[in-house]
Order: structure tokens, then C-alpha cells, then sequence
């Protein structure tokens, strides 16, 4: 869990930090970060760095205290019964998504495919042969994205499959790894295109026009910029890279709110963590007058702090976990929040590793969505609470249980668990 928080926060923050040293463009960047001085450079170059280490630090501390414990297979995993769970969720949350019905367990809930697709990747690695009916699945599970133009649920669909493959410890082909990132690549670039499309011309883009977006989101968009704009040569190639790097923009989120905290606005104390989290509570938000009555800070940041003209954009930016610690307390608030989510998370990595189908399958589930640092620290939290609810239950109706390191034993670990 750990690594995968460290490697997003590389790509969201990191990364993006040494893009801006490089280059800023003041078309296109937003003015907090085109306009900043030096010294505002150098202090959330700091600031980011330092919260990192703060979170490898209450990691690690807990990681070394903590006993290992997997999810065993007591009985034979019924493959039957994870593709009926993946075909359920994913009809689930395709019918929720067209609909635009909200609704936080639910949602959650549906995305169980993806605890099927971790495990049932699981069984083919340790198989060493691709199942048919699974091998759909998984195509299905990644094609949601488009379909519903989001671009998170195929990229975790993808992951999902890596994390089984990883898990059953088998050897990981080269092939497997240049295979999912140019799927990923393709679906990004998909949905980003579709995105350009809708906003041009005011109307959503058509599911049937799905297969012709994924060749002209690469020749006919500017991806990085959202702009129709034709690509040539290596354009072609260069423009999905481009249009990922734009898209993972943690660090100007920081930027912005620093641009306004603590002169112009004042620090939050703690409201935008506590009351979106009672919100989620029924009747809570009837009886008490909240400020902050979503579990998502999306539209709030960006009519406060992002938008040019809030007023008038009704869109959601993502604020970040850092960048939320940040507005209620700062740097400091910062530093030891990630420092205490990265104690929760190094427990969590200790007590439900993924070392079988079943801890891939929670693994994915519960603990991938957390590779999404621009949303807020509450999202983050209720979100993790509800899946591993949700997935703990699911492992145990499985017949899976929980033992320690030194339990393990032929007996209670089976070799072939989707035979």
C-alpha cells in the first residue's frame, strides 16, 4: 500500500515540481503557479519534500512494529462465484454511472469487480494460462472507463490485474508490463479526448463513438492543453505522455491555496476533514448547519481557490490530501497528517498483505483508490473504511481468515485456490 502512495505522490507532486522548475507556460498553467516568486518555489519544493518523508517515516516506525498476517484460503475458491461478483458490480456501477445516481455504499459496492479481477488474475498467473471467461472480465473491467468517461476505473482495472499477478509471486513478463501501460495510456487518452469533445461542442460524448475516439484522441487532440488541436509524427507519441503529466498536477494545488492561506483566507482548523466525514452520517446534516456538507472538497476548492470565474464554473479540481491538511493547518498540519496516514497505511500494508487471492482481491478493492492523492483527506478516509468493511466481509463469506506469518502452513495455504 505503501509503495504505491509513494510512487503517486512521486508522479503528483515530485515530478510536477520539476516540471515547473523547467518550464511554466502562462497560457495554460494556472497563475498561482506562472506567477510565483522564488521563494514560493523553494518553499513548497521543502514543504513537499518533507511531508514525503514524514509519511516514510510513520510507515516504516509502524511497519516494525507490526506481525505480517495474509488471507488464507481455509477451501477451495470458487472462480464461479468471483466472475458473478465482477458481472454484478460491473453492471452495477456502468447502470449508476449512465443514471448519474450517487450514492456512497452503493458506489462502493459495486466496484467489488475489482476485488474479482485482482483474485482472478491471481488464479492465471498461478495457472500460467489465460482463462477465457476472466480474460473478458478483465477487458470489460477496463473498458468501464470509457464507456462511462472516467478514467480512474480502467486505470484501476489495469492495476488490479498487475496486483494478482504480483501477489501469486509469478515471474512478470516484460510483455505484461508494456501491454497494460499502453492500455492505460490508451484509455486515458480516450477519455481525455471524449472530455474535449463534450466541452466543444455542449453535448456528451456517445458510447458508440467510443472506438473512433481512441484513434483521434491521439492525432486529432492536444491532450496536455484540451484542446482540438491535429498531432504529427511524434507528436502522436508524445501526446498522451504529456497529457498524464498534465493531468497529475498535485503540486499546483498547493500553489494555489498558498496563494491565498493565511493572508487572504484562514486556516480551517479541521472543519473540511470532520464535517464531510458527519456529513456521510444520515439526518447529521438535517440537524446541524455543516459548511461543509459533501464528503468531496472538489467544488469548494475550485470556487474558492482555482476557478478564474467561480461564479460561472461548476467544475471540481482536485485539492489533494497535502493540500487539505494544508488549508486546515498549514505545513505543520501537513507534515504530521501524511506522518499519521503513513502509520495507518504502514499497519494496513502489515496486517492485510497481498499474498493470495483473496489479499489481492482486498488489496485492489480497498487500498488502490488510494493511489488518487488530489482528493481530500475525508474522501480518502471514508472511502478506505467503507471498502475494507465492505472486502473483509466478502474475504470471510470467500472462507478466507487471517493468520499470522508463523501459522502458515500447507494446510491453511493452498496452492491452486481458483482450482
Amino acid at each position: 500500500i505503501c509503495t504505491i502512495v509513494i510512487a503517486s505522490w512521486l508522479v503528483y507532486f515530485t515530478l510536477r515540481m520539476v516540471g515547473i522548475g523547467l518550464f511554466t507556460d502562462p497560457i495554460y498553467d494556472h497563475i498561482a503557479v506562472s506567477q510565483a516568486s522564488d521563494e514560493l518555489r523553494s518553499e513548497i519544493w521543502i514543504g513537499t519534500t518533507v511531508v514525503l518523508l514524514a509519511f516514510v517515516l510513520g510507515m516504516t516506525l509502524v511497519r516494525s512494529w507490526t506481525a505480517q498476517r495474509f488471507a488464507s484460503e481455509s477451501g477451495p475458491l470458487m472462480p464461479g462465484i468471483l466472475r458473478v461478483i465482477a458481472l454484478v458490480g460491473l453492471a452495477g456501477y456502468s447502470l449508476s454511472s449512465v443514471l448519474g445516481l450517487q450514492s456512497g455504499i452503493l458506489a462502493n459496492a459495486f466496484q467489488l469487480y475489482l476485488f474479482s479481477v485482482a483474485a482472478l488474475s491471481y488464479g492465471m498467473a498461478r495457472d500460467r494460462r489465460i482463462n477465457p471467461i476472466d480474460g473478458i472480465i478483465v477487458l470489460l473491467a477496463v473498458a468501464v472507463g470509457p464507456l462511462s468517461n472516467f478514467k480512474e476505473p480502467a486505470v484501476i482495472a489495469i492495476l488490479a490485474v498487475l496486483v494478482g499477478y504480483l501477489a501469486s509471486r509469478a515471474k512478470i513478463r516484460p510483455l505484461l508490463i508494456v501491454v497494460s501501460a499502453i492500455a492505460a495510456l490508451v484509455v486515458f487518452s480516450t477519455v481525455q479526448a471524449q472530455r474535449i469533445i463534450s466541452e466543444e461542442t455542449g453535448t456528451q460524448a456517445s458510447i458508440v463513438d467510443v472506438p473512433s475516439n481512441v484513434a483521434a484522441s491521439l492525432t486529432q487532440y492536444d491532450l496536455a492543453h484540451g484542446v482540438a488541436q491535429e498531432q504529427n509524427g511524434l507528436e502522436v507519441l508524445a501526446n498522451p505522455f504529456f497529457g498524464v503529466l498534465k493531468r497529475v498536477q498535485g503540486a499546483d494545488a498547493l500553489f494555489a491555496l498558498r496563494a491565498k492561506i493565511p493572508d487572504q483566507v484562514d486556516y480551517e482548523s479541521g472543519k473540511s476533514i470532520l464535517q464531510p466525514v458527519l456529513a456521510t452520517i444520515p439526518a447529521v446534516d438535517s440537524l446541524f448547519d455543516l459548511e461543509y456538507n459533501q464528503l468531496s472538497l472538489g467544488r469548494y476548492y475550485n470556487y474558492n481557490f482555482w476557478s478564474y470565474r467561480p461564479d460561472e464554473d461548476t467544475s471540481s479540481q482536485g485539492i489533494t490530501v497535502p493540500g487539505d491538511l494544508f488549508l486546515n493547518w498549514g505545513w505543520p498540519g501537513a507534515v504530521i497528517g501524511l506522518g499519521l496516514m503513513g502509520g495507518l497505511l504502514g499497519w494496513l500494508d502489515r496486517r492485510f498483505p497481498a499474498r493470495s487471492a483473496l489479499g489481492a482481491g482486498l488489496f485492489a478493492y480497498a487500498f488502490l483508490p488510494l493511489l488518487a492523492l488530489e482528493r481530500g483527506v475525508a474522501y480518502q478516509l471514508v472511502t478506505l473504511g467503507i471498502r475494507l468493511v465492505i472486502g473483509l466481509i466478502l474475504v470471510r463469506a470467500l472462507g478466507g481468515k487471517w493468520v499470522r506469518e508463523a501459522e502458515e502452513t500447507p494446510t491453511n495455504r493452498s496452492e491452486s485456490v481458483l482450482a
